[in-house]
């Protein structure tokens, strides 16, 4: 995995970007290579800069978060999508999953946690593609 772990954020709430940018400041392994609003925006941004992995906030109402989620977990896409809770609900987490999300992560998590939970997601995705089949 390389050193820098490129992260574009889909959020349309500026101050939940700030906050969560703040937050995990201390990892210098993460670069925050951008952030986008929700829907095609996000896709676009996406090719564009080529992240490692997208965070996609899953906020009331659900729908554009997760068809953001499924727009960008489709096809043989390079990065990572990931979800965003603010506060865990299983019916969302299980869409979002669905969706095509390869972790959803908690926005109240220890920034910590929250960093090794998004480099886990990240090898364990990548480890997935490379992996022969059988």
């Amino acid at each position: 995995m390389p050193d820098h772990v490129k992260i574009l954020i889909a959020d349309p709430n500026v101050g939940a970007l700030a906050a969560l940018r703040d937050s995990l400041s201390f990892a210098t392994d993460l670069e925050f290579v951008g952030d986008s609003g929700l829907g095609p925006v996000a896709l676009t941004w996406a090719r564009t800069l080529q992240p490692d992995i997208v965070i996609v906030t899953l906020e009331d109402p659900p729908a554009r978060p997760l068809g953001t989620i499924e727009l960008l977990a489709r096809g043989n896409q390079p990065w990572t999508v990931l979800g965003l809770m603010t506060q865990f609900d299983q019916d969302l987490f299980r869409k979002a999953v669905l969706a095509g999300a390869t972790d959803v992560l908690m926005r109240s998590a220890q920034p910590r946690e929250l960093r090794n939970s998004m480099v886990r997601a990240r090898r364990a995705d990548l480890l997935r593609r490379t992996a022969p089949s059988q």
